[in-house]
């Protein structure tokens, strides 16, 4: 998922979140070619984390954004036989200049925001 939703420049202090939790990763990044800001999340934790996103780097948001999300139990893993037990689910969401958002336990989430 981190790899089909790269950007071109690394956005810093757009996510706040507590830096002294070795198992929530964070990252911000702009895609010039889409114009999307890109914010990746990444809980190996066994409880929901909380960050602050502040988009003001950012002269324009468009409100309607997406976010893809893979979560599971931590023993949960695909096979020949079972395919589909941890796959990415995309949804919509409304995104803001600033707002919070909650990343699940044991999961890989992408937010896709666009600006033009």
């Amino acid at each position: 998922m981190f790899s089909a939703n790269r950007g071109d420049y690394y956005v810093d202090k757009v996510i706040s979140k507590n830096n002294a939790d070795s198992l929530l990763g964070a990252s911000c990044v702009y895609d010039s070619k889409t114009g999307d800001i890109v914010i990746k999340l990444a809980n190996a934790g066994k409880e929901e984390k909380k960050v602050a996103i502040n988009l003001n780097a950012f002269e324009r948001i468009v409100p309607a954004a997406t976010v893809t999300q893979l979560s599971g139990a931590a023993t949960a893993e695909n096979s020949f036989k079972h395919t589909d037990l941890v796959t990415p689910v995309t949804a919509a969401f409304k995104a803001a200049k600033k707002f919070e958002y909650t990343v699940p336990s044991m999961s890989v989430t992408v937010l896709r925001i666009r600006t033009k």
